[in-house]
């Protein structure tokens, strides 16, 4: 177990009593109609857009819940609707007390609108059945900034957004509608972008990240992961995706100019190639299989090859390629024209599968060497 982690665990044990929101909250929901008052507290603020060019948020790290974020074109201040939950608790004087305790902040700092949380160190709610959350939805105008930085926090982001900057821990990412920049981090949460383009940055270490529909890169895309898995569809660009025990699977991929490498160590990778517009693509493995499938139009380079100490095949269906290398551990060859490099090599024990357009004319399942 690394230091790392160990902290990351006290913390979450301190927050036992969160971790309950989920039954607590179907308990409020069979209180009274008095009690689920004395749970709540909400309120509405609303801030001038036209000043304002991002958002930032960071909470303290013992409360957690979410913030849902929506634009629209036809608004001209910020919306944020606040609301505070408590959940197995009864005393209406003790929720009361909490719930005066946690202070939403609100500050427009040169065309930043800081939104931040107060909560008392030592807070009565860490360790017991007490459930806090906070809940924010937020309306603003499109094309603005987003920045957060939360252990517990989940994030629903819908843009057309400029910049979405965000660095969880536990907590759900999911970002649709960015035109410029996306970095997004999480350790153990579910990662989701969609419909995004420019310089795109991922790191979700334990969690499965999806991405789609994204395009228009401005470097390669660059996904980390070290136990989670990587689901892509509908990705046009360059990609260099570094992974562990991770496995990659990439479908309708276009893969347009540049270098895109692939690295795991003991994970499958499995790309679907839709489009081929002479680029180069690099792929290595440890200790895990690889299959990439081409369709009408690649046109390549074809350098493969396996360990000659750890075992495994080369094997291709339905792709011609004109061999110019052969042998027990290695297969090089051109498909089409030959433009661009598509280069993959098992450093240890693993299959690889090439896959082309072509039915075969064979009852065999491949070529084998």
């Amino acid at each position: 177990m690394t230091k790392r982690f160990e902290i990351k665990l006290v913390r979450l044990l301190r927050l036992a009593g969160l971790v309950v929101m989920l039954s607590g909250l179907a308990q409020a929901e069979d209180n009274t109609a008095e009690s689920r008052q004395g749970l709540a507290a909400s309120e509405i603020r609303r801030i001038p857009a036209a000043d304002i060019s991002m958002l930032e948020f960071k909470p303290p790290e013992n409360i957690r819940g979410e913030i849902r974020l929506r634009t629209d074109v036809d608004v001209d201040d910020i919306k944020i609707e606040i609301k505070k939950n408590l959940y197995n608790l009864s005393s209406g004087e003790r929720a009361a007390r909490i719930l005066e305790s946690i202070t939403v902040q609100t500050e427009v700092v040169r065309e930043v609108l800081r939104i931040g949380i107060t909560t008392p160190r030592d807070a009565e709610w860490e360790g017991s059945q007490i459930g806090v959350t906070v809940a924010f939805e937020i309306l603003l105008p499109p094309g603005r900034i987003f920045r957060g930085d939360s252990e517990f926090f989940d994030f629903d982001l819908t843009g057309p957004l400029r910049e979405v900057q965000i660095h969880g821990t536990y907590g759900g990412i999911q970002v649709t509608g960015v035109t410029e920049a996306a970095d997004l981090r999480t350790e153990y949460g579910a990662l989701s972008l969609a419909g995004a383009q420019g310089r795109i940055q991922i790191n979700n270490h334990f969690g499965v990240t999806t991405l789609k529909d994204l395009t228009g890169f401005s470097e390669p895309l660059q996904v980390r992961s070290e136990r989670g898995q990587l689901d892509f569809t509908k990705i046009e660009g360059a990609v260099d995706i570094r992974v562990d025990d991770a496995p990659v699977n990439i479908s309708d991929w276009t893969v347009t100019g540049g270098n895109s490498r692939i690295t795991s160590r003991n994970s499958p990778v499995d790309l679907d190639i839709a489009r081929w517009q002479g680029a180069n693509v690099m792929i290595r493995t440890d200790n895990s299989d690889v299959t990439v499938v081409t369709h009408e139009g690649f046109s390549a380079v074809v350098q493969s090859s396996i360990s000659r100490t750890g075992g495994g095949s080369i094997r291709t269906r339905g792709l011609p390629l004109k061999i110019t290398q052969i042998d027990r551990y290695s297969l090089e060859g051109v498909a089409g024209e030959g433009g661009g490099l598509l280069d993959i090599a098992i450093d240890d024990r693993g299959d690889i599968m090439l896959r082309g357009p072509y039915p075969r004319v064979t009852k065999d399942e491949g070529d084998s060497i």
